[in-house]
């Protein structure tokens, strides 16, 4: 997954972001206190990056009831994304 950090980090993400979007490709949709500590990035740090990514389109922000699940874009559609953003 090394290889998909690097590629994420030329669609100017951050190490923090990129490390939490490749741990939450793992878990699929989760919440954010599960990313943050499977990552092993403090909470309130996740929060705000997590927060951003969504804000980027590389996550999706699902409510179940009161708690709010994340899901990272499959890589495949977020690079597909990018290539349209750009043109």
């Amino acid at each position: 997954m090394s290889s998909l950090s690097s590629q994420l980090t030329t669609l100017w993400l951050n190490h923090t972001q990129s490390k939490l979007y490749v741990t939450a490709l793992s878990l699929g949709s989760a919440p954010i206190s599960r990313i943050a500590q499977k990552a092993n990035i403090h909470r309130v740090t996740a929060y705000d990056s997590v927060k951003s990514l969504v804000a980027q389109g590389f996550f999706i922000e699902e409510k179940k009831g009161k708690t709010s699940f994340y899901q990272p874009l499959h890589p495949d559609l977020l690079l597909q994304k990018q290539q349209e953003r750009i043109a």
